[in-house]
């Protein structure tokens, strides 16, 4: 694909008189690779030299606090409270700068989101709802003091400088999310009867004041990016239409851009969108600050680079941060730039390994790039003694394993049973509301083509054929079959199979019943629901509180918010048995009950694959057997084992 077409990011653009060499930069996240007391580690320099050298403007390196006692927002943070961070934090600047790129930092007082103490300090003492949910009894709020308010501010002020004197070139102000500047400023959270709560003008007045005192310890000419909510989405939040009065306030105070976000603790699926979200679903947020702006507005929310050349070519924003995406593909910009888009490993949004780790205090990680978090551990270079390879599948797992063997120099074969590669990916990107899982799979694909793998479809492997390859390594990746149940009707005329119906093969009726409130079950419900039937789902399970209860929390309470929408009725505490004519009769707690469709599809899931396990190990020296072939899971179950069995063989 032409890189024309994605020519506007990279046009120069300047924060103040700071000038970026293109209009894509990499959003802070933390990763929790640092030292329990904010110490840069060889893993924090390692996670952003590959960064740096992807051919971002700049990289904001995540959440840095400003002290040692109230700012954290989680664990393992980042420090800027102190002299003895200098020397970490100047290695740090450096790494980034030495590797062609621009270093910006982040600097967080978390407020009422402050992880390490009880009580943590707000405006008002009201609760976080998601931090009251995860962290229980060891959770408490109190009022801050004017005191602590101006200490805050001029810990705020010091962090700049000391930042500055380090060698980054640009500072960021974290005042979105539920932190401490977004508590003050909206509603729900400020009760405070004094000059910093009631109006706007009040409510604004901790950030204004915290820019000022950055100012005058850094002065005129050093970049502040602000990071602001365009909208809280929660009731009595802070919303848009104070977000433009409050932007205005912002360049008066001495900012020199904008970021605008959206979402804090009780609406935390708007920070990091899972993957049943449009992407780019913040961008109308930012687009209305541009209206009044007349600053650089940087524009965040799942922008991939297509979405992000539209947005800067139809002036809704000037400057792109991505953030997980840079988690997924280091590369993305250099990417870009040459017009490979296919080439880049699709972030899915599926928030496991970063968000869902940050909740479990795990270092970051992600689903769909074993190497995150680990970038020089596992480093691919031709290995001592080329192999022959045979991989059996051609799903996610199959795939990474063929691609990293190939890339260390064996001879990897690849053997897929159909007409095309990607497995149980094929099924999930049918449904429509799971694009991102299509783009992962064409990229996959590229993949294992550009690394001279040697790719045999509509291939039926039996154990003698595999005998007649030769391999020196066999990696079993065979992936799932369907389960079947012996239900008395299951051979009706009006019953259709998932399958089938995702790949189109066949057409339900215009009123469903699906027997299985599971994965599948709960995603063909709503790709049903979503194509006008009605559908009931119906699950052994009590009530849709209890459905897929593995999944994301923010994930899955977009989903169940999307199921709802679409109009899915869930029935609980039905067992599927016996299909009738006119519909299915189930068994439940008082007996039995009865319902009646047009189309009846019996969802009962899948199950590995172990045609191959036993015989494996005769057939060649080393042998592995991974992904959904050994037990059904995530993506992250089969793209990491399939790293480490292409790389180890």
């Amino acid at each position: 694909m032409s890189s024309k077409l994605y020519a506007p990011l990279f046009d120069p653009i300047k924060i103040g008189k700071l000038k970026l060499p293109n209009r894509i930069v990499m959003a802070p996240m933390c990763s929790r690779l640092h030292t329990a007391d904010g110490e840069v580690t060889q893993a924090t320099l390692d996670h952003y030299r590959v960064r740096a050298r992807g051919g971002a403007a700049m990289l904001i390196i995540e959440a840095t606090r400003i002290d040692d006692k109230y700012s954290s927002n989680e664990w393992n943070v980042l420090s800027a409270s102190g002299d003895r961070f200098i020397v970490g934090l100047s290695h740090l600047a450096e790494t980034i700068q030495e590797n062609g790129c621009i270093p910006g930092i982040q600097l967080v007082h978390a407020g009422r989101q402050s992880s390490n103490v009880s009580p943590c300090i707000a405006p008002s003492a009201i609760p976080d709802g998601l931090y009251q949910k995860y962290l229980g009894d060891r959770y408490h709020v109190r009022e801050i003091t004017l005191q602590e308010i101006d200490e805050v501010i001029d810990a705020f002020g010091k962090a700049t400088a000391l930042v500055k004197h380090c060698g980054f070139e640009a500072v960021e102000i974290h005042a979105a999310h539920g932190y401490l500047p977004n508590n003050f400023l909206t509603p729900c959270a400020n009760e405070r009867t004094d000059a910093y709560g009631g109006s706007l003008e009040n409510r604004a007045r901790f950030s204004l004041e915290m820019v000022r005192c950055m100012r005058d310890y850094v002065g005129p000419d050093f970049p502040i990016i602000f990071r602001y909510n365009g909208d809280d989405y929660v009731p009595n939040g802070f919303g848009i239409t104070e977000a433009k009065e409050f932007a205005l306030m912002l360049e008066e105070a001495g900012i020199d851009a904008h970021h605008v976000t959206a979402g804090i603790g009780e609406s935390w699926e708007y920070c990091d969108p899972p993957i049943y979200v449009e992407r780019g679903s913040l961008v109308h947020l930012a687009e209305a600050v541009k209206e009044v702006a007349s600053l650089p507005v940087i524009a965040v929310a799942s922008i991939d680079v297509p979405l992000a050349a539209d947005v800067i070519r139809e002036g809704k924003a000037d400057i792109i941060a991505m953030g997980r995406g840079f988690l997924a593909d280091p590369d993305i910009p250099n990417k870009a730039a040459a017009g490979e888009v296919r080439a880049i490993r699709h972030c899915i949004r599926c928030n496991e390994s970063c968000l869902n780790g940050e909740m479990l205090q795990r270092p970051q990680r992600c689903d769909v790039n074993f190497l995150c978090g680990r970038e020089t551990s596992y480093a691919i270079t031709n290995a001592d003694t080329k192999r022959r390879v045979v991989v059996v599948g051609g799903g996610a797992a199959g795939m990474e394993a063929a691609r990293v063997a190939s890339l260390r120099g064996h001879e990897a074969i690849l053997l897929e049973k159909t007409d095309q590669l990607g497995g149980q990916l094929h099924l999930a990107a049918a449904l429509g509301f799971k694009d991102d899982l299509r783009a992962l799979m064409d990229n996959q694909s590229y993949e294992v083509e550009e690394a001279g793998v040697d790719i045999r479809l509509n291939t039926t492997v039996t154990i003698e054929s595999l005998r007649a390859l030769a391999p020196d390594a066999l990696i079993i990746a065979a992936g799932v079959e369907a389960k079947f149940r012996d239900v008395a009707g299951v051979d009706l005329p009006h019953v259709e199979f998932p399958v089938d119906l995702l790949n189109r093969t066949v057409n339900a009726g215009d009123s469903v019943i699906i027997a299985g409130g599971g994965w599948l079950g709960c995603d063909l419900s709503v790709y049903l629901a979503q194509l006008g039937k009605k559908v009931v789902l119906t699950t052994k399970k009590g009530d849709s509180d209890e459905l897929i209860p593995m999944l994301e929390p923010m994930s899955r309470k977009v989903f169940m918010d999307m199921m709802a929408d679409a109009g899915v009725e869930v029935k609980g505490g039905h067992q599927l048995v016996e299909i009738t004519n006119g519909g299915t009769r189930f068994a439940v707690e008082d007996g039995t009950a009865e319902l009646e469709a047009d189309t009846v599809v019996p969802a009962w899931g899948f199950k590995p694959n172990r045609e191959f396990h036993e015989a494996a190990k005769e057939l060649a020296p080393y042998y592995r057997i991974i992904g959904d072939c050994v037990r059904l899971g995530n993506l992250r179950e089969c793209i990491w084992p399939g790293f480490l069995a292409g790389y180890e063989c």
